[in-house]
């Protein structure tokens, strides 16, 4: 977050770090509302807005998320997607429903959101586990038992225990703002309120950079399979791409040809019993080590090579110009594919950093630290009082503290007292006397605490060595 990132939009990246800093927000909402990217309304319009560009999206075959700042518009919204899929008939309703979190149910075909990491509940045979923010697909209901589900992304399938999805499920059709980190979806729609603050604002500006990238880096990598690749055979043996053979630039038609007029060569040499030239012998031994290849490649790889000589011998003559500019749209395609990693690298460490904030910020006490109250009966050196009155302290237990400070508080004062009458010979250095006259009574109460705290001194505190302290023998 302390260094400036790349922007395909001229312009965005100077507004991220107005809004990060905090300086001129109002011009910065600005820009974006010139350019589409916040629309503003009543909350029943930006609900339908929002289920409107995310129907859109699912109709496209994206995997989309609705998000907001507040945990009923996203009930409401998981409840209206569950049932726009149960009107077009994508969910299947003939089988009972499973429960979820917060008495939300759950259907064949519905997309829940797994909400707490299980490491024991594996998948993949053991290659991945259950974590927080996967999303998967209801396939199964079994009764009583829990659910079937398969993961959205490497498809996995796995059985989720009933007692799990009833304490650590959702739908997964949307989501609170600081939740949907660390989900993996397509697009992102999101619904902001007179509340939203501005770390959550710069959360949804970076998951959409975070698409944008993912979507360069799904670009680069379909030019990349348009580009000639390595082979493999069926034998297992790796040989360079097309363009990278010494013969793989011929089509078919051209180097069964080549091939024919190689051994119309070797006949007529065997006739005139005249040798043939070694430029003569290494073209032969490259066409039948490209015709043996081709014999022996998987026939999807075959067929790929055969399309891509004809895409690149029809648009230009030379072979030479050919290899030239299969090498140029490689490197491109690389540099590409480089700098859309570089981005969604960056764009994942600045979310990770905001989620991190956010878990940060979650964990944060929500009222002003306990200050010491040393003036009592019993003083919080020697037993802290704070736990007393702690929200997160069960009742039997502060009972049981509260005995134990009645307890102590009664010794205290005994000791106090005793302390107080008769002040032992070491105690004189430390300016405690015998007790003062009864007109006094703050004069005594403070000379019982002074006779209390001499009674039970804290650990970091040591008596002065002095001539009338006593010493062991």
């Amino acid at each position: 977050m302390d260094r400036l990132h790349r922007f395909r939009v001229p312009g965005e990246a100077d507004a991220s770090l107005i809004l990060r800093d905090g300086d001129e927000t109002r011009e910065v909402f600005d820009w974006y509302r010139a350019r589409g990217r916040i629309v503003a309304g009543t909350y029943g319009s930006m609900c339908d807005q929002v289920f409107n560009a995310w129907a859109k999206d699912v109709n496209k075959g994206l995997t989309s998320l609705m998000t907001a700042a507040d945990t009923a518009t996203v009930t409401a919204l998981n409840l209206r997607a569950q049932a726009r899929h149960i009107d077009a008939g994508t969910i299947d309703t003939s089988q009972a429903a499973a429960l979820l979190r917060a008495g939300q149910r759950v259907y064949v075909g519905d997309t829940i959101v797994t909400r707490l990491n299980r490491r024991r509940m594996t998948v993949r045979g053991g290659r991945d586990f259950v974590k927080n923010g996967d999303t998967w697909t209801v396939t199964k209901i079994l009764p009583g038992e829990g659910v079937v589900a398969r993961h959205t992304r490497h498809r996995g399938r796995i059985r989720l225990p009933a007692d799990y999805l009833a304490a650590q499920c959702e739908l997964g059709y949307a989501s609170t703002i600081h939740r949907a980190q660390g989900m993996t979806v397509d697009t992102s729609h999101a619904l902001a309120a007179l509340t939203l603050t501005q770390l959550h604002t710069l959360t949804r500006l970076a998951a959409s950079h975070r698409a944008t990238a993912r979507e360069a880096l799904k670009a680069a990598d379909a030019a990349f399979t348009h580009l000639p690749a390595p082979v493999t055979t069926r034998a297992g043996h790796t040989h360079p791409a097309w363009d990278q053979r010494p013969m793989g630039e011929l089509t078919r038609r051209d180097l069964a040809a080549q091939l024919a007029l190689a051994r119309t060569q070797i006949r007529r040499a065997q006739t005139s019993q005249t040798p043939l030239s070694d430029t003569a012998r290494h073209v032969m031994a490259d066409l039948a080590r490209e015709s043996r290849l081709r014999r022996a490649l998987h026939w999807r790889d075959a067929a790929r090579e055969d399309f891509q000589r004809e895409q690149a011998t029809t648009s230009t003559t030379s072979l030479g110009q050919v290899r030239r500019t299969l090498t140029t749209r490689r490197t491109a395609t690389a540099d590409r594919r480089r700098s859309a990693c570089a981005a969604l690298a960056r764009a994942d460490a600045v979310s990770d950093k905001l989620h991190a904030e956010l878990r940060f910020r979650e964990r944060l006490p929500d009222h002003a630290p306990h200050r010491p109250h040393h003036r009592g009966a019993v003083p919080d050196w020697v037993a802290d009082s704070h736990a007393l009155t702690h929200p997160d302290t069960p009742e039997h237990w502060a009972g049981h503290l509260a005995e134990r400070h009645r307890i102590l508080a009664r010794s205290l004062a005994d000791r106090s007292h005793t302390l107080a009458d008769f002040p032992p010979a070491w105690v004189r250095p430390l300016g405690i006397r015998r007790r003062p006259a009864l007109s006094a009574p703050s004069r005594v109460g403070h000379h019982r605490r002074s006779g209390g705290t001499v009674a039970h001194p804290p650990r970091h505190h040591r008596r002065p060595r002095t001539g009338c302290a006593s010493r062991r023998s």
